[in-house]
């Protein structure tokens, strides 16, 4: 068998250099050192934030927090309300009397001024209608009588006078003859009374037939007027039955549509019993609801600005309620622009009404810190630390509120809601 060469191989044994080992008490010190300096660097930086956050009631992160900056400027003063959208004239038609009800319109129908609404079939006012014309009638017929009795009545006592008269004056020819005669004693003194008596008969009855024409002529003439009053008193009582027995056709007042209607077909109502109701399109108002805080803010004479579907039109408050109901005052605003089309009854819009405007005020966002706070406090923000400050707030409008004390320009504060901390006297913010 034959045996292989061997082959011998180089180390490098040769290429090390053997080199004296560090005291490992140096590297330990270093250790050391590093260690205490970075503590100590820890410690300058965590000291002020661990000072702030003992000095603070309650810890609140940043995050649900909404912060705004003080600023000074012009600010109006609006407030956004709701209201809805009400007649200014919607009138309740009454029954005018009893009866027995027939209607000619459902409700929602749109109807002219004019336009019959409805009839009430009342037999014992027609009736009592018919009974009074029938004596006017016959009162206008005694009228005509007595102007007949009083046109003959005159002609007789136009006769009776003349023919007095006309004794009278045959009375006097014959006594001036019988004068003549005795003047030259050619007639008896007997004869001569005669004659003279007969005349002062005859003046004696004409003067009694004028005093009785004026009398009889008088008493007619009463008779007439007594007729006449009661001529004209019939009269009055049958317009008043007419406009009784009309008033049973009852019409609408004005153009719009017909709202509730209280009652149903052929019902027996009662009088001034509540019939239906007419809703005034030509006349349409906002009433809106104004929150109590704003009341006294609020007056008649505002502009605002009504919101329907997008586009807005011009409006004026035109009165306020002077009492509270649940916390609101109702308020109406009259368009004083083209009215919108399509206005329904009662249909929900936004109302916004200027209060006023001022310039050079301190001012800040609104948020619901002025509800939470009572509008007394505010946290006003520096670094990680919010501080409770008391404030006074002046006019508020729907985006900002004006601060007459308590804050500065350039200040930030938490305009969020406080309700949370709000007896806190200082807060720490974490991120």
């Amino acid at each position: 068998m034959t045996s292989r060469p061997s082959i011998s191989l180089a180390g490098t044994t040769g290429q090390d250099i053997s080199r004296p080992r560090p005291d490992s008490r140096w590297r330990r010190w270093v250790f050391v050192a590093a260690a205490i300096l970075g503590l100590a660097g820890a410690a300058a930086v965590a000291l002020p934030a661990l000072r702030s956050l003992l000095d603070t009631d309650m810890v609140v992160s940043r995050r649900g927090l909404r912060l705004a900056v003080v600023e000074r400027g012009e600010m109006s003063s609006n407030i956004a309300v709701q209201g809805r959208v009400v007649a200014a004239n919607s009138p309740t038609l009454h029954a005018p009397a009893a009866g027995l009800v027939n209607l000619h319109v459902d409700p929602g129908d749109s109807v002219e001024a004019g336009t019959l609404l409805a009839v009430i079939d009342n037999p014992e006012l027609a009736s009592r209608l018919a009974q009074e014309e029938a004596t006017l009638e016959q009162l206008e017929l005694e009228v005509g009588r007595q102007r007949l009795v009083i046109e003959r009545a005159a002609l007789d006592q136009a006769q009776i006078l003349e023919l007095a008269q006309l004794d009278v004056d045959l009375a006097r020819k014959r006594f001036d003859g019988t004068q003549s005669l005795r003047s030259h004693n050619l007639l008896s003194r007997l004869d001569y009374d005669s004659d003279a008596g007969q005349l002062h008969r005859s003046e004696v009855a004409l003067a009694h037939a004028k005093r009785k024409l004026g009398l009889d002529d008088s008493v007619l003439k009463l008779e007439l007027e007594a007729k006449r009053s009661q001529l004209a008193r019939q009269r009055h009582l049958v317009a008043d039955f007419k406009r009784q027995v009309d008033a049973l056709r009852i019409h609408s007042p004005s153009h719009g549509r017909v709202g509730t209607v209280s009652v149903r077909p052929m019902d027996t109502v009662m009088r001034y019993s509540p019939l239906l109701t007419i809703i005034d399109l030509s006349a349409q108002e906002i009433e809106v609801e104004i929150p109590e805080s704003y009341a006294d803010d609020v007056a008649a004479g505002l502009n605002a600005r009504i919101e329907f579907d997008g586009p807005t039109y011009g409006g004026q408050l035109v009165a306020v309620s002077p009492e509270v109901n649940t916390g609101r005052v109702i308020g109406r605003v009259r368009f004083t622009d083209e009215r919108p089309p399509e206005l329904r009854q009662n249909q929900r819009v936004t109302v916004r009404i200027h209060i006023e405007t001022r310039s050079d005020v301190i001012k800040v966002q609104r948020g619901a810190f002025v509800e939470s706070g009572g509008a007394r406090l505010a946290y006003v923000v520096r670094d990680a630390t919010a501080q409770r400050r008391r404030i006074q707030l002046g006019a508020r409008g729907i985006d900002e509120v004006e601060i007459i004390s308590g804050l500065d320009p350039g200040e930030t504060v938490i305009v969020s809601t406080i309700e949370d901390y709000v007896d806190s006297n200082r807060l720490h913010l974490t991120p």
